[in-house]
């Protein structure tokens, strides 16, 4: 049996076989991803302030009817995928289907909560409904003869209608024989129903027959609505179009405030790695594209516009058709709720929000979910967000810690520039058109958004250089999830004067592979075939709880406290360290460096950082700083003399930016082992963080040295790193290749498109 949410959720309401059970339980004592959504699931049905969706919602996991099919095990595969993915995704959604799928497991372990009713009040209920249903089925025919005569689709209310009319003409009378005493049958699987011993109850009796006749007449009302207020069905709605516009080129906003080098140079630093949360089967730790159903094969189907024997042709080693999957269309945010601000806008904010919108006088402002997105978005992600941009039928994952540009092409496609950071694009229709920057990778996706289309611009620089006067490395990749079709252009779409080598002008990119740039070669882009995919491309990395907590406390505190900057100080010193840390690297994204260094220099109780507090701090913020640019180097440094230790700033920073062989063979080596003793904490941990930087020693000799433990207890690590010091091994080891970048074969041609 796989783990999967249903089955997750039928073990945790005990309503499998004893041997399923069994097996199940173990597969999840194994798996952490299972653990740990076993206890958000526990979490979130006992959170009463969590809320619950909308009776009268609309969309795959608003709508009631959704998690009715969901539980019956009728949801189409299509939109099987996608609804567990919400509601592992949502703690809302996850605690409504779990709390309704453990009510409907305590009734069906209770059979006095239908043999308390009288045989009169069951024949009245079903004669009630019945009823209802009749009803329900002569407006479904009207309906169906208005939408012939209109051309509308009406095929998903059908059937919504005829499947409970089916389900309720298959049911026992009242008259049929019933399930053997001590016995009722709970469907487990599809096909198959398990007897599970009776609990005896008839104190509940009368409490669950009425419980159950409000669920009914619930279920009969709400469906109703839905028909007759819905003719066009569950998931009609797109988003927002408008009429295509004239843009000009768009120009590349400054990394931060200052000119991006045309071609910078230097070596990779590499950014700090996500962790992924599994995706719907939980045996598979990843690989899983968003809007692929991992039981089922995707079909595929030839690129647009050629003849089958055309497909057949090309169907060679290093290229392949483009994979079509249907997927549900991802509801846009009511406009309703949408920002009036944009005069012409081309799209809504979705998602987890944590976006900031920069304006003309290049201040930042917090963009609510729902709100508009104009023609030309300067955006930035804030760290533990996953917000959404739905534009024009395409929808666009921005990952945590990115900044992008959305803007139209002259021909009204959209574009998304990644300046840094990640991005995942995908679309409902096979015919949607992205054009995508990403440094030196310029182009337009013509087909294949069916499936995820993942961005990444990578800002990367080597150990010891000056970033005020090297610029990074900057590294960009295209990855194809099920392939794609690429067209090089220059800026806005607009055909390239000079086509980069390496790939034709336009083709076809095959299943796994990617489009790679690099500044150190800028005229030339690498076709890549990967073994796997960053698991990024799938999903993004899912919080902790405290993270989770952290990042609704800024949301809110944005939402209601302007402008932004007096907002994220004030947060910067909450009384809640998590709080506090999202607050400064939220501050240090946008160019202010104060509170991050602050605290990372705190050492009074209640203000110092824990060990693993203090690094992801820092991991999360100093080097991205660093790699932006001279200028965001410059004022992390002002920072360092400002607000850290006083006469500390030299070495804060020179451990900061890291040492070459030739700086540890002139004596940085000596300094960093002095500064062990150092009586600056942040001058101690960044000593460490140094020396285990370049050594790479072991899990036992990286725990000898505790920067926060009493100096007696410090003494034995200092002691055991002045013996390295004295034998010369405080050097660079030996970087393993391709440890930095997914798994990849060697470069392989691009598919020529015909």
């Amino acid at each position: 049996m796989r783990l999967t949410l249903r089955t997750l959720l039928a073990w945790l309401d005990g309503v499998l076989p004893d041997d399923e059970q069994q097996q199940l339980g173990a597969k999840v004592s194994s798996s952490t991803v299972a653990t740990h959504l076993v206890e958000r699931i526990r979490t979130a049905v006992g959170r009463t302030a969590i809320g619950a969706p909308r009776p009268d919602g609309k969309g795959l996991t608003e709508d009631p009817n959704s998690v009715a099919e969901y539980l019956d095990n009728t949801l189409s595969a299509e939109q099987l995928e996608a609804f567990e993915r919400i509601c592992i995704e949502s703690e809302v959604h996850l605690a409504e289907v779990a709390a309704c799928h453990g009510l409907l497991a305590e009734v069906a372990r209770d059979p006095a909560a239908e043999s308390g009713l009288h045989q009169d009040e069951r024949e009245r209920i079903q004669q009630r409904l019945r009823g209802l249903l009749a009803g329900l089925r002569d407006r479904a025919v009207t309906e169906r003869d208005e939408a012939q005569r209109r051309g509308d689709d009406h095929r998903e209310s059908r059937e919504t209608a005829r499947a409970i009319r089916d389900a309720l003409d298959a049911a026992p009378s009242p008259n049929t024989a019933a399930t053997p005493a001590g016995e009722i049958a709970v469907p487990s699987a599809p096909g198959r129903a398990t007897p599970l011993p009776a609990k005896r109850s008839s104190s509940a009796a009368w409490v669950a027959a009425l419980v159950s006749l409000a669920l009914l007449v619930a279920l009969a009302g709400t469906l109703a609505w839905s028909l007759l207020g819905t003719p066009a069905g569950r998931g009609s709605r797109r988003p927002t179009d408008v009429a295509r516009v004239e843009q000009p080129e768009p120009v590349v906003p400054p990394v931060d405030n200052a000119e991006m080098p045309p071609a910078p140079e230097a070596a990779e630093t590499k950014l700090a790695a996500e962790a992924v949360a599994e995706p719907m089967s939980l045996e598979q730790t990843a690989n899983v594209p968003e809007g692929q159903s991992p039981e089922s094969p995707a079909p595929e189907s030839p690129a647009p516009e050629a003849s089958d024997a055309e497909a057949t042709g090309r169907a060679t080693d290093s290229a392949i058709a483009v994979v079509e999957i249907p997927l549900p269309v991802t509801e846009a945010p009511d406009p309703a709720f949408a920002a009036t601000d944009s005069p012409d806008p081309v799209g809504l904010v979705g998602g987890e929000g944590g976006l900031l919108r920069q304006s003309e006088a290049s201040e930042w402002s917090f963009v609510p979910v729902g709100s508009a997105l104009g023609k030309r978005e300067d955006l930035l992600v804030l760290r533990g967000f996953q917000p959404e941009l739905q534009v024009r039928g395409v929808t666009i994952r921005l990952l945590p810690q990115t900044r992008a540009v959305l803007s139209l092409d002259p021909d009204g496609t959209p574009r998304i520039e990644v300046v840094f950071g990640r991005a995942v694009a995908q679309a409902s229709r096979a015919d949607a058109a992205l054009g995508i920057t990403a440094v030196g990778l310029v182009g337009t996706v013509t087909a294949g958004l069916v499936s995820p289309v993942a961005v990444e611009v990578e800002l990367n620089r080597d150990p010891g250089t000056d970033p005020t006067g090297t610029p990074p490395l900057v590294r960009s990749r295209v990855y194809a999830s099920r392939g794609l079709a690429w067209r090089q252009t220059a800026g806005g779409g607009l055909p390239a004067e000079r086509l980069l080598e390496g790939i034709d002008a336009q083709g076809m990119l095959d299943e796994r592979m990617s489009l790679e740039w690099s500044s150190a070669e800028p005229s030339r882009i690498s076709p890549v075939r990967n073994r796997v995919l960053p698991p990024w491309v799938g999903s993004g990395s899912r919080p902790d709880r405290l993270e989770k907590t952290a990042s609704e406390a800024l949301a809110a505190k944005l939402a209601a406290t302007a402008p932004l900057a007096k907002a994220l100080h004030e947060l910067a010193i909450d009384k809640r360290t998590e709080n506090r840390t999202l607050a400064a690297s939220a501050l240090a994204l946008i160019g202010d460096f104060d509170d991050l260094v602050e605290q990372l220099a705190a050492e009074a109780p209640g203000k110092k950082l824990e060990a693993r507090q203090w690094s992801q701090l820092e991991a999360a913020t100093v080097p991205l700083a660093l790699a932006r640019g001279g200028n965001a180097a410059s004022r992390l440094f002002e920072s360092f003399v400002n607000r850290g230790p006083h006469g500390k700033a030299d070495a804060m920073k020179a451990m900061a930016l890291g040492f070459t062989d030739q700086d540890l063979a002139a004596g940085a080596d000596r300094g960093l082992v002095d500064a062990l003793e150092d009586p600056s904490l942040i001058v101690r941990r960044y000593a460490i963080q140094s020396l285990v930087e370049v050594t790479q020693p072991s899990a036992v000799d990286r725990a000898r040295y505790r920067p926060d433990g009493l100096p007696e207890m410090r003494q034995d690590g200092v002691l055991w790193w002045r013996g390295q010091l004295e034998k010369g091994l405080i050097r660079r080891s030996p970087r393993a290749v391709g440890t930095a970048a997914p798994a990849a074969d060697k470069a392989a041609p691009m598919a020529e498109e015909e």
